[in-house]
């Protein structure tokens, strides 16, 4: 009797006529289209927690995601792992960064994982981006006037919403917003 008495209420349910509803909301997904500001990212600090997950979504979309760092083998499995480009840093930066942009353009946003650090301040010179994403805090001081700078203190977040609100961040319908600071409690 136990064993069959859900059946029971099913065939109960289907003779009285009751339907299980489903919303209309819970049938069809949302669907989302971005469209990024901005088509070639340098990543900073892969090391980060949340790098991986950002450069995975970004890659996802179409743009030229870039990093870069000096050891080769964690370099070449975490662009594999994520879709992203990897520039080995074999001499200096201002090297790495032009074979960087040699063939696919100017670099137009820098994601930096991590606080606002002078490496930052030095790729800022050497790239001329005009999108600047800080995942900690940040001196808006030190950065130039032409640069859209947005700090996101990521500290009570998770790391999928940590990468949706970057990759936001780099939508077409943010660039209208001025520089700001993401900060959740």
């Amino acid at each position: 009797m136990a064993d069959n008495y859900l059946e029971n209420k099913m065939d109960e349910h289907r003779r009285a006529g009751v339907r299980p509803t489903v919303s209309r909301a819970a049938r069809t997904a949302p669907s989302v289209t971005l469209r990024l500001a901005c088509r070639h990212i340098l990543v900073d600090n892969v090391r980060h927690e949340a790098a991986p997950a950002i450069m995975s979504r970004l890659s996802a979309t179409g743009a030229t995601v870039t990093f870069i760092d000096d050891d080769a083998t964690f370099g070449t499995r975490l662009a594999q792992s994520t879709g992203a480009r990897f520039i080995p840093m074999t001499g200096s930066l201002e090297d790495t960064i032009a074979k960087a942009t040699a063939d696919r353009g100017p670099i137009e946003a820098i994601i930096a994982c991590g606080d606002f650090r002078p490496e930052v301040q030095h790729l800022l010179e050497l790239t001329s981006v005009s999108n600047l994403i800080i995942l900690g805090t940040a001196d808006f001081t030190a950065i130039p006037a032409t640069v859209r700078a947005n700090a996101l203190n990521p500290t009570n977040l998770t790391i999928a919403q940590t990468a949706s609100l970057t990759l936001y961040l780099l939508t077409r319908d943010a660039t209208s917003l001025k520089s700001v600071t993401i900060e959740i409690k």
